[in-house]
């Protein structure tokens, strides 16, 4: 089991191709292409906070599903999520999101992004970098880093305080402002945007 800490920050589609090319131009970047997430979230109840997500995903050509449950905490603005999740079929995606419903579960929000990837180090961690579109609510550069094990020291906030300070370092290194870190959820940032269309 692992741990990811994540940033995000607005960024404009006038700078998505300047971006790519300063990810790209970084030592030791490994592009992963194109990537499409589509998410599908279940809760007991249409209204209540998601329980888990059902993701069918395509990176650099690659298609699966993904099933995951990110029971959440933040340590100062940044999110860390606990991962319990597992891989499926393209082809399952349908029979997975008919079998949680056939649970009990509900859709309780949907979500598109759309976009681009690739790996770089920082810092002694690799970091997953992405440059998507969100569906209704615009254009994000999100960075995460999955290797904390555990959450629960003081060794352990050392390193996620760490890992904090590496997305930050990066998102400058590739000319973006810290105060251009997003720090509400997409979730609320979507239900917003859908209650004002």
């Amino acid at each position: 089991m692992s741990y990811e800490v994540e940033i995000k920050a607005r960024i404009d589609a006038k700078q998505i191709e300047g971006l790519k090319k300063k990810f790209s131009s970084l030592e030791g970047t490994q592009i992963l292409g194109d990537v499409r997430k589509e998410d599908t979230y279940f809760a007991v109840h249409e209204t209540d906070h998601q329980l888990f997500r059902v993701r069918l995903q395509s990176i650099g050509g690659v298609e699966d599903v993904l099933v995951t449950s990110k029971p959440l905490r933040t340590y100062e603005g940044t999110e860390i999520n606990k991962e319990l999740e597992f891989h499926g079929k393209a082809s399952e995606s349908d029979t997975i999101k008919e079998f949680f419903k056939s649970l009990g579960y509900v859709v309780c929000l949907t979500k598109l992004k759309t976009g681009w990837s690739c790996v770089t180090p920082k810092n002694d961690f690799e970091v997953i970098v992405e440059i998507f579109k969100v569906d209704v609510i615009g254009y994000f550069l999100e960075m995460e880093i999955t290797s904390i094990q555990s959450c629960e020291t003081p060794e352990d906030d050392a390193m996620i305080s760490k890992a904090q300070k590496a997305l930050v370092a990066l998102l400058e290194d590739v000319g973006i402002s810290e105060r251009s870190i997003e720090t509400k959820s997409y979730r609320s940032m979507i239900l917003e945007a859908r209650a004002e269309s």
